[in-house]
């Protein structure tokens, strides 16, 4: 989110994002190491998830934003907020 603000100010047209999940209950499936992992109670990942969600809202007013992959536990909304990916990995997309 800092890097879609930095770029936000700096009143680029458009940002592509891939990867943006958000976060599962399971806090195992947040990190790709394990060890890195923090136990956390669901309401509070939900609060995380809810607040990127948000902030999304926020910069998509000022920026078109676009996903090349569906986030998993974010919500996407807003007249410039776009999916790319569609669920068919055999469609490329332009950058």
């Amino acid at each position: 989110l800092m890097a879609i603000r930095f770029l936000t100010e700096l009143k680029v047209s458009s940002i592509y994002l891939a990867g943006l999940d958000g976060y599962a209950h399971d806090a195992k499936e947040n990190y790709g190491d394990s060890n890195m992992s923090i136990i956390m109670k669901d309401d509070m990942w939900d609060a995380i998830n809810i607040g990127m969600t948000e902030m999304l809202d926020k910069y998509s007013k000022d920026v078109c934003i676009s996903f090349l992959t569906v986030p998993k536990y974010i919500v996407v909304r807003g007249k410039s907020m776009n999916r790319i990916a569609s669920g068919n990995k055999s469609k490329k997309s332009r950058v």
